[in-house]
């Protein structure tokens, strides 16, 4: 078919519309974060004292604060959005969320799903008791363990062979589930981290029979913030906030004021 003029010129014009288009969606991704005017944080909010809510509804924390400080030094400001943690990475790929920041702790399965910060806390995965007649793992056989769904501790688990002497293994959607049902006798311990497992259980079980935490021997944990594999420049913005606040020591004050230590720092 020969073309005329009043047909090329539309076609020619079509073309550069969309050699436009994919320019500027080029243009667009390298400078992902560059523009953006808020960082969208994805967040269980009831796990004190990393992120909860006061009794007025505030939200608070130790990374609740930690994000504040961190993304306002980046130039940004910080939007808290809470999520199901059993489906939080499904979450941040899908980019309902920007970031988790939630003491999440790393592990190999989840680098291999999402990228994260330097790490920033340290811990350890422990057994919460409130029969003082525990006093280890094997202790355990024959009884009934709780634990949140999705989390670090549940995968922990399923890979300890010990697992199959106990009676059975309860998922809940929050740390203070599993506490609630341990305090009626649901269950009889609650598998958690040590820093916010046992924090939690002061405040959920106040005026209940005091507990105790039992070494797993699983070795130290440590906790880092989460974001997409596609998102390297925000991964060293974030690790450069967090640098300049474990320089200036900032970072140490809010562990001091949320653990009552700065133990739990990763120097």
């Amino acid at each position: 078919m020969k073309l005329n003029k009043k047909t090329v010129i539309p076609i020619f014009l079509v073309v550069l519309i969309l050699l436009g288009f994919f320019a500027f969606n080029k243009t667009k991704k390298t400078q992902q974060f560059k523009e953006l005017k808020t960082i969208v944080i994805g967040l269980d909010d009831a796990f004190p004292p990393i992120g909860f809510r006061t009794k007025s509804g505030e939200l608070t924390g130790f990374d609740v604060e930690l994000a504040r400080e961190a993304i306002k030094r980046m130039g940004y400001t910080p939007v808290f959005k809470p999520v199901v943690w059993d489906s939080v990475i499904l979450s941040l790929n899908k980019k309902d969320i920007d970031v988790i920041w939630n003491g999440m702790t790393i592990t190999d399965k989840r680098k291999a799903q999402i990228n994260f910060s330097n790490p920033y806390l340290k811990g350890e995965n422990v057994f919460i008791v409130k029969d003082f007649s525990v006093t280890k793992k094997e202790d355990l056989a024959g009884k009934t363990i709780g634990l949140q769904a999705g989390s670090e501790q549940e995968d922990t688990l399923s890979k300890d062979p010990f697992k199959s002497s106990f009676k059975e293994i309860k998922s809940y959607d929050t740390i203070q589930a599993a506490l609630l049902d341990m305090k009626t006798g649901r269950v009889d311990a609650v598998f958690a981290d040590n820093f916010a497992g046992l924090y939690t259980a002061s405040q959920v079980l106040k005026n209940a029979p005091k507990v105790k935490a039992i070494s797993g021997n699983y070795g130290t944990t440590y906790s880092g913030v989460g974001m997409r594999k596609s998102d390297t420049d925000l991964q060293t913005k974030i690790n450069q906030a967090l640098s300049q606040m474990k320089a200036d020591k900032s970072i140490n004050a809010l562990a001091i004021k949320w653990f009552g230590s700065d133990d739990l720092l990763v120097k």
